[in-house]
């Protein structure tokens, strides 16, 4: 909390209270897909770790929790999820060597490789469209 004091412009004391929220921490991300093995097999090889799961009624899909608790959830698509928007969606990840990861790639995948020295960063595509921008690991 932050307090601040002052007078009006008639002398009046004045003191006003503002509270300082820190952004809130994504914790969670699942996107859908109609090529869902080929997605869990890609976001694996970018080094998720995947499990099944199945809450209540709701469909099969694959889960993974990241060291920093950012759970990713792959779900397969359904006409309620038709995931034609999904392709604006940008994802952002850090990685340990972004050009080590691109060798490990199909080159269908691969939109931009690092430039060294001017750029560290390399752009990928996943099954569904979605762009996934890799930076070195600060």
């Amino acid at each position: 909390m932050i307090a601040q004091s002052g007078k009006t412009s008639d002398g009046t004391s004045l003191c006003t209270y503002s509270f300082k929220m820190h952004p809130p921490k994504l914790n969670f991300i699942a996107p859908y897909s109609r090529r869902l093995s080929e997605c869990v097999e890609l976001y694996e090889r970018l080094g998720y770790s995947f499990v099944e799961e199945k809450h209540g009624t709701g469909p099969l899909h694959w889960s993974s929790t990241a060291p920093d608790g950012l759970v990713l959830e792959l779900y397969p698509a359904t006409q309620e999820t038709e995931p034609s928007f999904q392709a604006s969606v940008l994802l952002g990840l850090e990685v340990e060597s972004p050009v080590a990861l691109l060798q490990q790639l199909d080159e269908r995948y691969i939109i931009r490789s690092p430039k060294p020295g001017v750029d560290e960063t390399a752009l990928i595509r996943d099954p569904e469209g979605r762009k996934i921008l890799l930076s070195k690991r600060r």
